[in-house]
């Protein structure tokens, strides 16, 4: 996957500074390796590069004009994924000084939100689109050059060049309306916006922080690091940066505001109780991949002996119907922004597949399942430490369970990846990061 991410980065059109096909790395990834549901709306709209325009169109309505202003920090939180945006959130809800918050979807507004889309301006976009289309135009062989490296149709890769030349336009506008910026914090530099905020913003000597958002699986969802610091959750994350060219001078261990309220759980760290209550956390790995997955969920026959409860991804796609499609509504629960340390509070034990939550069961001391389907050389962090159980066989994990006893046999590795991975289970992390930023 480095190899990957290093040789989309190594095709270069230029526009202002910016190599649009940086911009295009998680859209490129995520189409090359299927994500992309098309027989869904919202994903064919992803598939044609059309969500912003569409986003854009909603923030129409969205009763706030953008006014210029002289604050210093900006937050930005343009993927709708509620794990992202509440812990970018709390530390915007600690935070001393004033700010702005820009966001892209409308869903996620509240009062001191500004929409990007609401900085726009016709004569920048007209004159980004014309400059954009020629430079693509000249430069279509690096285009369909790509688009057989990884085996994509040029003229969606085109479309979605093309698309950046209105993100650009309004990311400049922005940065045009607040000149007196000095920092920005974000929950990523790979996702188009995300990136062309960070570059824009370095252009004018202003500093970016990144917070490490989730688990340092794909390199694709992290990788080249352009933002001036990334803050991440420990020690394992930062050696995972670094083995993969990340100078460390732009790496600070802060730990995650993710994990801030956990400390005060009353959570126990020795008992071996029996499985009554069992959390089943669904990740964005291809819907295909989450049938299999739930397929032998089902196979395992845990109904009615244990009470189940799926936790849909709070930034994909509902699977509830492949859920249903195996499991009566009356057997099961299903829920999807629920507190996800209330569920693994007060569940008996987590099964999941490749899964920040993995690392967050194991912080409240649950007993933890790895269902290995998607057959990757790419190991979780936790899987190195030996604190789960991997498992691809339905009557395996059934018989595993029913073991109380080596169920709980890897619980005595947590103390050693705690320390590790997540730097300090304090509730200090989100004061670290303020302390960091505003210095």
């Amino acid at each position: 996957m480095l190899k990957k991410v290093q040789k989309l980065n190594s095709y270069k059109i230029d526009y202002k500074g910016i190599n649009l096909i940086s911009l295009s790395q998680i859209y490129v990834f995520e189409l090359s390796l299927n994500r992309f549901d098309r027989s869904k709306f919202i994903d064919l709209l992803k598939i044609f590069s059309l969500d912003s325009y569409l986003k854009a169109l909603f923030s129409i309505s969205f009763n706030k004009k953008t006014k210029p202003s002289r604050i210093e920090y900006l937050f930005v939180n343009d993927i709708y994924n509620y794990s992202m945006i509440n812990t970018l959130r709390t530390v915007e809800a600690s935070f001393p000084k004033p700010y702005i918050e820009v966001i892209c979807d409308k869903r996620i507004k509240k009062a001191k939100s500004n929409n990007l889309f609401n900085y726009w301006n016709f004569f920048l976009i007209c004159q980004n689109y014309f400059r954009v289309f020629m430079l693509l135009v000249r430069n279509f062989k690096i285009v369909r050059a790509l688009s057989r490296e990884f085996n994509i149709n040029v003229n969606l890769i085109f479309l979605n060049l093309l698309e950046s030349a209105f993100i650009i336009s309004c990311v400049e506008k922005m940065f045009r309306d607040n000149q007196k910026l000095k920092k920005v914090i974000l929950n990523s530099d790979v996702h188009k916006v995300s990136r062309t905020i960070n570059l824009i913003a370095q252009k004018f000597n202003i500093k970016t922080y990144v917070l490490q958002h989730g688990s340092t699986v794909l390199e694709y969802g992290y990788l080249p690091v352009s933002a001036n610091k990334m803050l991440t959750w420990g020690s394992l994350s930062s050696k995972w940066f670094e083995e993969r060219g990340v100078n460390k001078k732009k790496l600070q261990v802060t730990g995650t505001p993710k994990t801030d309220l956990i400390h005060k759980y009353p959570i126990e760290k020795v008992s071996e109780k029996k499985v009554s209550n069992i959390l089943v956390v669904l990740n964005p790995i291809g819907e295909s991949k989450v049938e299999e997955f739930i397929r032998l969920i089902y196979n395992a026959k845990l109904i009615p002996n244990y009470k189940i409860t799926f936790k849909l991804h709070p930034g994909s796609v509902d699977n509830n119907n492949l859920v249903y499609k195996y499991f009566d509504k009356s057997e099961i629960k299903v829920c999807k922004h629920e507190s996800i340390h209330d569920l693994i509070f007060n569940g008996d034990l987590v099964i999941t597949t490749t899964s920040t939550v993995g690392n967050e069961a194991i912080a409240f001391h649950k007993p933890l399942i790895k269902i290995d389907i998607l057959k990757t050389d790419s190991k979780m962090e936790y899987e190195q430490f030996d604190c789960c159980f991997n498992i691809d066989d339905a009557s395996e994990l059934n018989s595993l369970i029913k073991n109380t006893s080596k169920l709980h046999s890897k619980i005595k590795n947590y103390k050693n990846f705690i320390e590790k991975y997540f730097y300090k289970l304090d509730g200090k992390s989100t004061k670290r990061i303020i302390k960091l930023i505003t210095a």
